[in-house]
């Protein structure tokens, strides 16, 4: 049975009212953050993933991110949101690490099988030969 995906709340500081395309952006920036950082911790505890769960959540947060974007094209982003794109990219940089680690270790357990299956070392489950015979 699949697990029902979770909602992320995140706090911001300051006025709940302020809905200032900075203000905005900074709680979506956040969002991600989580997201990622929650994704991150699932693979590294190398616990089933949630991807396609994260994959929603990580498209929707940046669709809402590019619908803000014209309302950001004057704006001059303050030092507290530029440290927080900081602290998002290197969430970023470290999911990517993690995540191709995983794929190289796939590929590597694939090769093993294909090969294990070529060479006909395989208890026979692949085999073209009938298991009867």
């Amino acid at each position: 049975m699949s697990e029902k995906p979770r909602t992320i709340v995140v706090s911001m500081e300051g006025d709940d009212r302020d809905f200032s395309p900075e203000f905005v952006a900074l709680a979506l920036v956040r969002r991600l953050q989580a997201v990622l950082s929650i994704e991150n911790a699932e693979i590294v505890r190398s616990a089933p993933v949630r991807y396609l769960d994260h994959a929603l959540e990580k498209q929707q947060i940046l669709l809402e991110l590019t619908r803000l974007g014209p309302a950001l094209a004057n704006w001059t982003i303050s030092p507290r949101l530029c440290a927080e794109i900081q602290d998002l990219v290197d969430l970023l940089d470290k999911n990517g690490e993690l995540l191709k680690s995983r794929l190289r270790a796939a590929r590597q357990v694939g090769d093993i099988v294909a090969r294990a299956i070529l060479e006909g070392q395989s208890d026979g489950t692949y085999s073209a030969r009938d298991w009867r015979a």
